[in-house]
């Protein structure tokens, strides 16, 4: 075998380390962004997200290095997705991003543009982004057939809040194991002075953007399904009935307070910062203001634990959700746009969004483990714990699902409130949500769907 001289191995030592510098290191924003530099990006974000109001100053780093600035226009979360399926149905340009939840992406996918060919595109995609680092049920909200359309920029899900003096002052030890004991210790926790109650043992969410969120998730903790695998509704069962029933019974007994019919997270979550209710159910994300000082009189008070559920062999059984940023088909400004998401959702701005920002939600694992962000907020370690145990779920991925929420909120908000009984309530939902479906033609043929489509897990 002929030895290599010095000179010779010297060489090739040199050709591997410039071929791995070239592969893993060689991205540069600011000469990828040179051809967009001058651009204006105009970003429409959903209003009420802490993410959302400290990108203007976070988004500074971005403009500096890259000379493309960035518009941002707010639209309140109840009219985004109206305002936004009109500009994309008209074809408007009016917007590079849009900023969605990915409660509504099936909505948007035919609209808007996959970022695949951007990411493996060595002028635009950082070889370094590392997509396996955000939690997979997450990421994959923003998937459809096979192609990647945005990336998370928090993940969040409902957690129980509890006020743990409160539990303390009446004797309890741990949080509620079943939906039932949750129930019992609203009783307990109840508070009354001179007749009028001073503490409520719950908060509900009984908005109608809200109500079907809370009681799927200890209907999904029952090991429960919404559809079969034709896509034909079937939570008409007594899972749902003793879920529903429950629901009413904390609103119609007084353990929830009566405006709980017009609570939505911010609101619920006012409330309980007031010191007002003892319990509640609601987005982990809302930890954030609670541990405030400043907004909240209940700050260290709260303890954090998954919510409730009856079978304890039920693995995902609590919905994620997330926002994120797509571009559609429309965009004037496509590339540069992909360069803002992909900063913005790199390692190092998620975390500086938590390391300096505190928004309380990372999407990256890479960042929950941080020493500068692990300990920040009480309620991070079940971010983490939920993710890697599956925990959380999708919702049903059909284009329908926030018209199967509407229809289903109806009525279950009336039962809340005791204008309707839980059975008729939830019998006439199903026959809404089937109808809707029938129309839209999903039980042609007999047709079996996806798991992800039919939103069944074990």
């Amino acid at each position: 075998m002929k030895k290599l001289s010095s000179l010779t191995i010297l060489v090739i030592v040199i050709g591997i380390i410039t071929c791995f510098s070239f592969n893993g290191m060689a991205f540069d924003l600011k000469e990828a962004s040179q051809p967009y530099k001058d651009t204006t990006l105009t970003v429409s974000v959903m209003a009420g997200y802490k993410v959302n109001e400290i990108l203007p100053d976070l988004s500074k780093d971005f403009t500096d290095i890259t000379g493309i600035k960035l518009r941002f226009e707010a639209i309140p979360y109840g009219e985004t997705l109206e305002k936004h399926m009109i500009a994309l149905a008209t074809g408007s340009t009016a917007y590079d991003l849009m900023n969605i939840d990915n409660l509504w992406f099936p909505q948007y996918a035919a609209y808007i543009r996959p970022l695949d060919d951007y990411m493996k595109n060595p002028k635009l995609g950082d070889p370094n982004f590392d997509v396996a680092d955000f939690v997979p049920e997450v990421l994959q909200g923003y998937q459809w057939e096979g192609k990647t359309y945005s990336f998370p920029e928090g993940y969040f899900f409902p957690v129980l809040m509890y006020r743990k003096d409160l539990f303390e002052k009446h004797g309890l030890t741990s949080p509620p194991k079943t939906y039932q004991e949750f129930y019992e210790y609203a009783k307990k926790l109840t508070e009354k002075e001179g007749g009028k109650t001073v503490v409520y043992g719950a908060t509900l969410q009984g908005q109608r953007t809200g109500i079907f969120d809370e009681i799927c998730t200890p209907y999904w903790g029952k090991g429960g399904q919404l559809f079969d695998k034709k896509l034909k509704p079937i939570f008409n069962n007594d899972a749902m009935l003793d879920v529903l029933t429950i629901y009413q019974k904390l609103y119609t007994e007084g353990l929830a307070p009566a405006g709980s019919t017009d609570f939505e997270l911010g609101e619920a979550a006012a409330f309980f910062a007031q010191g007002k209710a003892a319990m509640m159910w609601t987005w982990s994300m809302m930890g954030a203001d609670l541990e405030d000082p400043s907004k909240s009189k209940v700050a260290g008070k709260i303890g954090y634990a998954m919510f409730p559920k009856d079978n304890p062999e039920v693995v995902h059984y609590v919905r994620e959700a997330s926002t994120g940023l797509c571009i559609p088909k429309t965009a004037k400004n496509k590339e540069a746009a992909f360069l803002y998401i992909q900063w913005l959702n790199s390692k190092d701005t998620l975390l500086k969004v938590e390391a300096k920002y505190k928004c309380g939600h990372p999407s990256r694992y890479s960042v929950m483990d941080q020493p500068t962000v692990k300990n920040l907020f009480p309620y991070f370690p079940l971010l983490e714990q939920a993710g890697k145990d599956q925990a959380v779920r999708l919702v049903p991925k059909i284009v329908e699902w926030s018209q199967t929420d509407d229809i289903t909120a109806v009525y279950f908000q009336k039962a809340m409130i005791g204008k309707m009984e839980p059975k008729d309530a939830i019998d006439q939902a199903v026959k809404g949500v089937e109808r809707m479906l029938d129309d839209k033609g999903y039980y042609m043929d007999d047709k079996e769907y996806s798991d992800l489509m039919t939103g069944r897990y074990k």
